[in-house]
């Protein structure tokens, strides 16, 4: 299964410090997180559709996670187990923050948004260090 996938979308392995995941290289917009984990982190959200209805999800890293149920079912996300942690809306600019206050025991768990009803997605990023994991390409920046 694995080998059908690397010939359909280019993809980069990425260690989250914890596993190794495959991801896409270029997302739909940009998530980052500050602050350390556990305790309060500020999830930033950059070039969303402006006025978007922003889904954020905590999860296991997995090679072949989706959204399971909802307008987005079948999206694919780098992240198992999705677990809605809030929905907010993004400004005519398709940027927002959002307050996140994770408790130690999910540390390990990785960070993903998801647009709806667009179902774009958001790179993945680890709480742990406040790091994308991997970096992620804006959609329309140049590939290399």
């Amino acid at each position: 299964r694995l080998e059908r996938v690397l010939d359909v979308v280019p993809l980069e392995v990425g260690a989250a410090g914890f596993g190794h995941f495959i991801t896409p290289l270029v997302y739909d917009f940009s998530l980052s997180v500050e602050g350390g984990c556990p305790g309060p982190q500020t999830a930033r959200f950059e070039g969303a559709s402006p006025g978007a209805r922003l889904a954020l999800l905590a999860g296991e890293a997995e090679i072949d996670g989706e959204m399971r149920r909802g307008p987005c079912a079948g999206t694919p996300l780098a992240i198992g187990s999705a677990r809605l942690l809030g929905v907010l809306d993004a400004d005519g600019g398709g940027s927002t923050t959002y307050e996140v206050g994770l408790p130690s025991g999910r540390c390990g768990l990785l960070l993903q948004a998801i647009e709806v009803p667009g179902c774009g997605v958001s790179n993945p990023v680890s709480p742990l260090d406040g790091e994308r994991q991997p970096t992620a390409m804006a959609p329309d920046a140049e590939q290399r």
